[in-house]
């Protein structure tokens, strides 16, 4: 009887420690989580509220890569807050205000940049989107792309936003967009110049050119608009000429 009571014993302190476990786990998970509110600390600077954390900078630096307005993001984040962390309050998952964001793209547009000229270097195949209008007078391009990375599927990725250029014909706008993918080129060949040898096949790059890898041009349908799209898949074809083993 003793013995039978002593397994017994055995078997719910085991299962205690299994549920500590767990917990315990869980805990770590939890707290690794970044904190999604303005924090307050001896480094946090003169703002009385506090400032937000690193992860929170990088988290709307990366949202920005992807298009998305500063409303539709204050939107999004709201929903996501509601349906898969209602347990938080406002005061637990705040949402960055709309100056905030606005006043700090332009800080974020060099990071988010880089951000977007190595995912598109890391690609294998780009579904490409050029987009011109005239603001005030002056003529602007938006690029952006469809990429295939291979192993996590597709992503839309902004490389130029209402970005200048030259004129509005289409030979000076096909110029305009070599000019934009040599110069996210560059960059990451800068940011691999920057990091250490061991650590430099993180910054991922599949082929040396981006013009090869367009596999497709959407655009508008105007007459100028169909010749760019003519110019430029000409010369992405011009380049895979020169491409070994095409």
């Amino acid at each position: 009887m003793k013995l039978k009571e002593a397994n017994g014993e055995i078997a719910r302190l085991k299962a205690q420690l299994a549920e500590k476990k767990d917990y315990d786990e869980m805990k770590a998970k939890i707290d690794s989580v970044p904190t999604f509110c303005l924090v307050k600390n001896k480094n946090h600077g003169g703002h009385h509220q506090g400032e937000w954390p690193t992860d929170v900078w990088a988290f709307l630096c990366d949202c920005l890569s992807t298009r998305v307005s500063t409303n539709v993001l204050q939107c999004l984040l709201r929903k996501f807050q509601l349906h898969f962390l209602p347990w938080m309050d406002t005061k637990a998952f705040q949402i960055p205000s709309r100056r905030y964001i606005d006043d700090n793209r332009f800080t974020m547009s060099v990071a988010v940049e880089i951000c977007a000229a190595m995912q598109w270097a890391a690609a294998s195949g780009i579904h490409m989107g050029l987009d011109s209008t005239g603001i005030e007078g002056n003529e602007c391009m938006s690029l952006w792309g469809v990429l295939d990375n291979g192993t996590n599927g597709a992503e839309m990725v902004t490389l130029a936003g209402c970005r200048l250029e030259r004129g509005g014909t289409a030979e000076l706008q096909v110029e305009f967009v070599k000019e934009m993918l040599q110069e996210a080129q560059d960059k990451v060949e800068h940011v691999r110049g920057l990091v250490p040898g061991p650590q430099r096949q993180l910054v991922k790059q599949v082929g040396k050119k981006l013009l090869p890898k367009i596999r497709s041009i959407m655009n508008d349908t105007c007459n100028c608009a169909l010749k760019t799209q003519t110019l430029l898949a000409e010369a992405v074809m011009e380049e895979l000429k020169k491409t070994p083993g095409w």
